[in-house]
């Protein structure tokens, strides 16, 4: 049955229904599902706003899973206002030390980072990772997330004395949780070699990748989000090695599988697709460089504003390029 057909025989009067469909909808984001994900989320929320009378803890948990939905799907605007009501429902009913609340926080802080905007990342991962800190006095899945996206607003910032040690507590908390087979394993060894590559440690950082990818490929199969992003920064790795033939077959196949699973217009594409125009820039292919900036451009332009680290990029790449082809 497709999603609207089989949520809607579980009725509209159960809170198991309710947490239920939160539960797959979180689980079905995971595997780069986002439609299943949103029928699931948004009937969920749909029962507990009839369930449970505004503000209420379990309206703003959905409202904060949609966000982050909204989120993965590159809508920036809409995360950060879902994300604001749940924390409006939270601060009305719970109190300032909840783990709920960290959680959106924490969510907040990724989109933050994304958009450009790292201090106040930073902050938010702290506030994050203090409540948790405070609430929960052993290794746990919560502390070493906080630990790892911390790390990465820090190295956003290309703070990596900052970020390295956060990044090894993160990795190692979760080996000791989970396990060297796991999901959060491979993120974490993922975001480690991201530092490694910042520091000119190629070596490591492509044996960090490789190692990644395996993981994943394992777990999430050959198509999957999170498959892209290694494959990119593998693209990266490989450009500033110089070995330009393989950073573009890279980049190449991260926007094959970007454009599939997130559309032709969400951020990550354009990310791709600016670093395979410069490779082409590189290897003096003035015509394509030029098409694929215009296309990053017009993406970010519309996802991320003018204002936007990375639309500026893009913008000054271009014109640099427009500028020497007209001389």
């Amino acid at each position: 049955l497709k999603g609207q057909e089989w949520i809607g025989t579980l009725g509209y009067q159960s809170t198991h229904a309710a947490k239920l469909l939160h539960r797959l909808g979180q689980y079905l984001l995971s595997q780069g599902n986002y439609e299943a994900s949103e029928a699931a989320l948004q009937v969920s929320l749909t029962q507990r706003q009839h369930l449970f009378e505004a503000p209420h803890p379990t309206i703003g948990e959905t409202l904060s899973q949609l966000g982050a939905l909204r989120r993965a799907q590159g809508h920036y605007p809409e995360a950060e206002f879902l994300y604001q009501q749940a924390l409006d429902n939270y601060q009305q009913t719970l109190d300032n030390g909840t783990l709920d609340l960290s959680i959106t926080l924490n969510r907040l802080g990724l989109l933050y980072r994304e958009q450009g905007r790292f201090g106040e990342a930073i902050s938010l991962h702290q506030q994050a990772l203090n409540i948790r800190k405070n609430l929960i006095k052993r290794d746990d899945f919560y502390i070493a997330e906080s630990l790892n996206d911390l790390a990465l607003s820090y190295w956003k910032k290309s703070n990596y004395d900052l970020a390295e040690p956060l990044f090894l507590q993160s990795l190692e908390m979760y080996k000791r949780i989970e396990g060297e087979v796991s999901f959060n394993v491979a993120i974490a060894s993922h975001n480690l070699a991201l530092i490694y590559k910042a520091q000119e440690r190629y070596d490591v950082a492509e044996m960090l990748y490789l190692e990644t990818l395996d993981l994943f490929k394992h777990i999430l199969g050959e198509r999957h989000p999170n498959i892209a992003t290694v494959l990119h920064n593998l693209g990266c790795l490989f450009e500033a090695k110089g070995a330009y033939d393989k950073a573009h077959n890279h980049y190449e196949r991260a926007i094959v599988l970007r454009r599939e699973l997130l559309g032709k217009e969400h951020p990550y594409l354009a990310t791709s697709v600016h670093r395979l125009a410069s490779i082409h820039l590189l290897k003096g292919n003035n015509v394509q460089a030029q098409a694929l900036y215009r296309e990053a451009l017009n993406i970010r332009i519309k996802e991320l504003g003018m204002q936007h680290p990375a639309t500026r990029k893009t913008q000054k790449a271009l014109t640099k390029l427009l500028k020497s082809h007209s001389t």
